[in-house]
């Protein structure tokens, strides 16, 4: 391994420290309608952050990117209810089997504060990134206990931006998409350990606080090597199963609205109404216009009813993917450091799933559809008997001429 300096530092000679802190996030790359494959993607992202001027250098490694693979995502920023119901907002991501490295030196001044905290401690920080995971190592100072609630988060801005400038995107994904914490909620606190079993060795210490023990050298691209090949593939089908939740709880709530609209059109149609001939012909006339225009309120109904039938066709589809993804978290968890890791995130997620009940959305569905359905029979009958009285009419007109 080697480095490419970007030609804003006279030496690339590493300063390292004896300590540091780290967080890992997910940071998904869209790479939708690209035809490039991984080695050529990697490129212009590469490119892309030598030419940001936050971007002190990107360390030039082996690309192993035959192993590189597409990714199925979701979107968590949806505002178009019609693609979260048939999926047209989801993306390709990709996972790029060598992450890229790279080091930023950014003023302070010039970082982005988590929630407006003046804690930002340092200008430098070294990053890992393969398209779905980002580390980010800072620093640590003797007697620091703590990181600062801001170090890192410009990570993401820098990343956002290098997406930016080749035509992708880089999607930030935290615990909820409420949530202001971008990294997972859990605080690595490395140190050199030439005695542990394996690269490194994961221990909760307390809270958050994750001990990170990694053997070998302290320059940081050796501990963020070590880390990456340790962690990443655990953190894939993490970020994953996230992913495939909050798009479960994301539609089947739409569902329920579309469901609470359903059953309002419902009752708003058989509310009583003034049954006078005047009134009654009124109606029946608004509602031939609307229905040969296709915005009756009938049509309004098949329309509600069809998309929620598509939107459970779809949950059934997200709760496979999800039964197989929390088994291989499972799986991965089986190693301690692995679940110390990320147990803070995955907290109550599997319950919230197993608690969504789909039979309140079928049976509202399916009453809605049988009312219009004897609407409709109604209709027919009273129009075929109109029908046959006028021919019979017409008949006896002309048996009398």
């Amino acid at each position: 391994m080697g480095l490419r300096s970007s030609g804003r530092v006279e030496s690339p000679v590493e300063t390292a420290f004896t300590a540091y802190f780290g967080r890992l996030g997910s940071a998904l790359l869209d790479v939708r309608d690209r035809d490039e494959g991984p080695e050529e993607l990697r490129s212009l992202l590469t490119s892309s952050l030598e030419a940001d001027s936050r971007v002190s250098y990107v360390y030039e490694t082996e690309a192993r990117d035959a192993w590189s693979h597409d990714t199925h995502l979701y979107p968590l920023d949806n505002d178009c209810p019609h693609c979260l119901v048939t999926g047209a907002d989801s993306f390709t991501g990709l996972r790029l089997n060598s992450p890229i490295y790279f080091r930023l030196h950014i003023p302070i001044k010039n970082q982005p504060r988590k929630m407006d905290a003046d804690d930002v401690p340092t200008e430098d920080y070294w990053v890992a990134w393969d398209g779905t995971t980002v580390l980010v190592l800072w620093g640590r100072e003797d007697g620091e206990e703590v990181p600062a609630e801001s170090a890192g988060q410009v990570a993401y801005s820098v990343l956002t931006d290098a997406a930016r400038q080749v035509e992708m995107r880089m999607r930030a994904q935290p615990c909820s998409p409420e949530c202001q914490n971008l990294f997972a909620h859990s605080e690595l606190v490395i140190r050199m350990n030439d005695e542990i079993d394996g690269l490194s060795e994961l221990s909760r210490i307390d809270g958050p606080m994750v001990d990170c023990a990694v053997i070998g050298s302290p320059q940081p691209l050796s501990i963020m090597s070590i880390l990456s090949l340790d962690l990443f593939l655990s953190a894939l089908t993490f970020a994953q199963l996230k992913n495939c939740r909050q798009r479960i709880m994301d539609l089947e709530q739409h569902a329920r609205y579309v469901v609470g609209e359903l059953l309002s059109l419902d009752a708003t149609q058989l509310a009583p109404k003034a049954s006078g001939l005047k009134a009654k012909l009124g109606r029946g006339w608004t509602s031939l216009i609307a229905w040969s225009r296709g915005k009756g309120r009938g049509a309004r109904s098949r329309r509600m009813a069809a998309e929620l039938w598509l939107a459970m066709a779809n949950l059934e589809v997200l709760f496979r993917d999800h039964l197989r993804l929390d088994r291989e978290m499972e799986d991965e968890m089986k190693d301690d450091g692995i679940r110390v890791l990320f147990e803070n995130d995955l907290r109550g997620g599997k319950e919230n799933v197993a608690a969504i009940n789909l039979e309140f959305i079928r049976a509202a569905v399916e009453q809605s559809s049988t009312r219009r359905g004897t609407v409709t029979i109604a209709w027919a009958t009273v129009l075929g008997a109109f029908a046959g009285g006028a021919m019979g009419f017409v008949g006896s007109m002309a048996s009398r001429s």
